[in-house]
């Protein structure tokens, strides 16, 4: 089993391309978070009703590669 970092924001965990955003580390996974979506922090109008917005989070995954025939 491999342990990697990947991004959260509600529902659910972030894809790109199909694939889910995976990070070697934490820090990585803050990284992109601050870059991608740093200004929420700044937007008073995004936090507050009706959007009521929060950064993303950066959690940790098992991935677990396995075959299929």
């Amino acid at each position: 089993m491999i342990e990697r970092w990947t991004v959260k924001w509600h529902p659910g965990i972030m894809w790109h391309n199909c694939d889910p955003l995976l990070f070697q580390t934490r820090r990585e996974a803050r990284a992109y978070i601050e870059k991608q979506y740093g200004y929420i922090k700044t937007r008073a109008d995004l936090r507050r009703d009706p959007y009521n917005w929060r950064l993303p989070k950066a959690i940790r995954v098992q991935v677990i590669l396995k075959e299929i025939s």
